[in-house]
């Protein structure tokens, strides 16, 4: 396996929203108010699902 695709495989397997839980969202705000909403949001986005 070359190198980036040691790389690419590495970051696939890792979880980028790990660690989501521990921001307190809800003391934030984004254009529509208070954040509390944006680690459901993140989660969408990654979804495969085309209705999310």
């Amino acid at each position: 396996m070359s190198v980036v695709n040691a790389r690419l495989h590495a970051t696939r397997e890792r979880d980028v929203l790990a660690g989501l839980e521990e921001i307190r969202w809800e003391e934030l705000e984004h254009a529509y108010g208070p954040a509390a909403d944006v680690p459901d949001l993140l989660r969408a986005l990654r979804s495969p699902s085309q209705r999310a």
